[in-house]
């Protein structure tokens, strides 16, 4: 069974590179979050409520939901309407070493679901 973590650090330069690290097998394999610009041209960073980690939560988003079969589209239509919650509850945490799991965020986005229907309901 494969399991996946997103992990993103802060390099000597300042810069943030992200990663998604694929388990399988007991064996680790990384590879560079494609990073999906909605709102830092310049890249992805983390520890504060700005750009640049909207468009790392946004990033790590798509590539979940498409982990999931969702389309490309319906991929950023979900992670647009929800990265900024999930910077808040993840990545704009002050840090300069993130690791987020897959069952991470499932359960985050459970909990996303049910506030939906709880507000449906009023």
């Amino acid at each position: 069974m494969k399991k996946w973590t997103y992990e993103a650090g802060r390099q000597s330069d300042g810069s943030v590179v992200a990663t998604i690290n694929i388990e399988c097998e007991g064996a680790i394999q990384p590879f560079p979050l494609h990073h999906f610009v909605l709102h830092s041209p310049t890249g992805f960073e983390m520890g504060w409520n700005g750009s640049g980690p909207a468009d790392l939560a946004y990033s790590i988003l798509i590539h979940w939901f498409l982990s999931y079969k969702f389309s490309l589209e319906e991929a950023q239509e979900e992670a647009q309407a929800h990265h900024q919650e999930f910077k808040r509850a993840f990545v704009a945490k002050e840090r300069d070493h993130l690791v987020i799991s897959d069952s991470d965020i499932e359960k985050w986005w459970i909990g996303q679901e049910e506030k939906v229907e709880a507000a449906r309901a009023i």
